[in-house]
């Protein structure tokens, strides 16, 4: 038994290692984020100066109005000590830790090694792929969690499974309608008396945190809104796990997620990528193995995951342009004064967001320093902007001294000039 549970955290930690490394060389690289990672780093840097924390990316005085994550002050001991990266590592860890009850509660039903292909399969799973690509998100805490409250039930260790079920309470406020579902899980295994407690305390939860906390919560759509893309997101959650989840009653806490996905009126919830999948991966790995036939199925599951990484970022690790910089951004970012306020660019934003007023160029007026890179038209790079023409021409009337560049410091901008080094800048 120690050799197996060996064995599966040695699988654990080389995959935090592996996507350790996926996210910081984005992120060196300058294809990190503001909106999402920028945003995160200074609501953790805040928390660290055991501040409120507020988010100047999005105007708030507390974050919390927004979502309410107060679990995102763990990370400030990671934020410390690895900057702005602290948040990657920990993401890799939390991500990768999941795999280690998933492998237990799996061990018990078919077995060694079938278990340890099961924690493959998640780890490799296109949706955790995608989530740990996509910078950082708060949603990095539940895979752990809702594996733990599943495997900690099975093993009867039942009051460590009603401590991670309320744990999921504090990494977002949608994640409480997911609690009522686990405990109708326990309910349908006895315990209905504290089944129906903890979805109470689920339901009342949700209730108070977006009735009196949160400003908004989410706009609904319709289920008919791009059928096609909604169906091939389905086809490959339940199809990575050869549809076997389908099979088991801890399929029924796909039903919060996918609905609360699905319903939405936003089209990035639709599809395979974000971290829109990370939710759901710990349940689909756990109700594959629960179901399982035959344990030589779970081999088969972790070959889909193995044949299919080359259509995923962990494919980025073996593509040497992945680990090249882009030349200019590091000198444009590091021309801005340490602690001053400034506005930037989405890619540079999570370079200079660790002080107090940091915002995304184009998301409200600019105040501060304006910190711009104009060589890169990928929609990640121009937004919020439509196109890297737009972009140009709003921070041409910026270097102008036009009504816009009202409280701007200074313009600093990477332009095409930087293929050669070269950075203009006007203080």
């Amino acid at each position: 038994m120690r050799g197996a549970n060996r064995r599966a955290w040695v699988v654990a930690a080389i995959a935090a290692a592996a996507y350790a490394v996926l996210s910081i060389a984005r992120h060196r690289t300058f294809r990190s984020t503001g909106f999402d990672l920028g945003l995160f780093d200074q609501v953790v840097w805040h928390y660290a100066r055991l501040e409120t924390p507020a988010s100047t990316y999005k105007d708030l005085p507390s974050i919390l109005r927004d979502h309410f994550s107060p679990i995102l002050a763990a990370l400030v001991p990671f934020r410390l000590a690895f900057g702005t990266e602290g948040l990657l590592v920990a993401q890799a860890l939390l991500v990768s830790a999941a795999a280690i009850p998933i492998f237990a509660f799996a061990r018990r039903r078919i077995g060694e090694w079938p278990a340890l292909a099961i924690a493959v399969a998640y780890l490799l799973f296109g949706g955790v792929q995608e989530a740990v690509w996509f910078d950082f998100h708060e949603v990095a805490f539940a895979p752990v969690l809702i594996a733990l409250a599943i495997e900690r039930f099975d093993a009867g260790a039942h009051r460590a499974a009603y401590a991670a079920s309320l744990a999921l309470l504090l990494v977002k406020e949608d994640l409480a309608l997911l609690v009522p579902f686990i405990a109708l899980l326990f309910a349908l295994q006895g315990h209905r008396r504290a089944g129906v407690a903890l979805a109470a305390a689920g339901i009342a939860w949700f209730v108070i945190v977006t009735t009196f906390v949160t400003a908004d919560y989410t706009d609904l759509g319709g289920f008919t809104d791009d059928p096609l893309t909604k169906a091939r997101t389905l086809a490959y959650l339940f199809g990575a796990f050869l549809f076997l989840s389908l099979r088991s009653r801890i399929a029924l806490l796909a039903v919060p997620l996918l609905a609360v996905r699905f319903l939405s009126d936003n089209p990035a919830y639709w599809t395979l990528e974000g971290h829109y999948s990370l939710t759901i991966a710990p349940v689909l790995a756990l109700a594959a193995a629960d179901a399982m036939p035959h344990p030589r199925l779970a081999y088969a599951t972790a070959a889909v995951a193995v044949a299919l990484t080359p259509a995923f970022p962990l494919a980025e690790l073996f593509r040497p342009a992945a680990y090249e910089s882009k030349p200019g951004y590091a000198q444009a970012v590091a021309d801005i004064p340490p602690g001053a306020p400034v506005t930037a660019t989405n890619h540079l934003a999570p370079h200079l967001s660790g002080r107090r007023d940091v915002r995304l160029l184009g998301n409200g007026p600019p105040t501060g320093y304006v910190v711009a890179a104009l060589d890169d038209p990928a929609p990640a790079a121009t937004f919020p902007f439509d196109g890297l023409d737009e972009l140009r021409a709003f921070v041409g009337e910026l270097r102008d001294g036009g009504d816009q560049a009202v409280g701007v410091l200074g313009v600093v901008v990477v332009d095409e000039a930087a293929a050669d080094g070269a950075v203009g800048s006007e203080p």
